[in-house]
């Protein structure tokens, strides 16, 4: 779909103007001196002027919808991918358009614009109605799990991956599956190519003098993470400066997250506030 060359309208508009004006405002010398100019002569030079002026309007308008027609069409690529065949009927209205534009048919011209324009907003409408419809395809679903899982190995957030994972989650939610999918996919390579350096962590649990002198030197330990991002079931609790091992994060969003340990044995194994989390060096 390509944009009409740059129409000079204004232009031919104010060199007709500045022309018949000049020829206009001759002073009576002049006049003589050039001779005394036809009756039809001074008419013509009118005529000119006025269908140049009143051409104008229709010619930039014209010119403007298909531009709008043109610059929808591109966005509506970029941000819906769509079926080749889907977008047919927005093409044909396009080429209709800009074929009107050309023999100067331009009311016609800006009418498919138009149409152009409408159509691609009812498909947009359409695919979003479907895809909510549908919800998001499996792959989509099962690779988002897949991301959050490697999140989850990760003492110290990476920050990297989790913005992979903010986006696919934002995306879906908004129904847009075909970007959320590309961001999917930019996370799985990051993941290959970022092979988590460490298999096992050992962390000691630690706590500011503050904590100490108002709650006492010991961290309670949970047995799980509610569904609404909590910390339930206190299982037991280890003093400050234990060693213990890293087993994975929960991330609830990005502000927070819980860290599970085990103790040393293995007798011992839950949640904690990150905060408590100090990697040994």
């Amino acid at each position: 779909m390509d944009v009409p060359p740059a129409f000079p309208g204004p232009e031919v508009s104010m060199r007709s103007h500045a022309w018949g004006q000049a020829r206009l405002d001759r002073s009576p010398e002049e006049r003589s001196r050039h001779g005394k100019e036809p009756e039809k002569m001074r008419f013509l030079v009118c005529a000119i002027l006025f269908f140049c002026v009143a051409c104008s309007a229709p010619y930039r308008d014209a010119y403007e919808a298909l531009t709008a027609a043109q610059q929808k069409y591109q966005a509506f690529k970029e941000t819906e991918h769509p079926d080749p065949d889907a977008v047919k009927p927005a093409i044909l209205n396009f080429t209709k358009a800009t074929r009107a534009y050309e023999d100067g048919e331009y009311d016609r011209a800006i009418e498919y614009a138009e149409q152009t324009t409408r159509y691609l907003e009812n498909l947009r409408r359409t695919i979003h109605t479907r895809k909510k419809v549908e919800g998001p395809p499996p792959e989509l679903i099962e690779g988002t799990k897949e991301v959050l899982s490697k999140i989850e190995e990760y003492l110290a957030p990476n920050l990297k991956l989790e913005a992979y994972y903010d986006r696919i989650v934002e995306e879906t939610e908004k129904g847009n599956y075909d970007l959320a999918m590309q961001y999917l996919e930019e996370a799985q390579r990051f993941i290959k190519t970022n092979p988590r350096l460490q298999l096992t962590n050992t962390v000691i649990l630690d706590a500011s003098q503050a904590y100490v002198d108002k709650y006492g030197a010991t961290i309670p330990i949970y047995a799980s993470v509610s569904e609404s991002g909590e910390l339930t079931d206190k299982i037991g609790e280890v003093k400050v400066g234990t060693e213990m091992i890293f087993l994975k994060t929960r991330r609830i969003d990005k502000n927070l997250r819980y860290i599970e340990v085990s103790s040393q044995n293995r007798r011992l194994s839950g949640w904690v506030y990150s905060d408590f989390i100090r990697v040994v060096e």
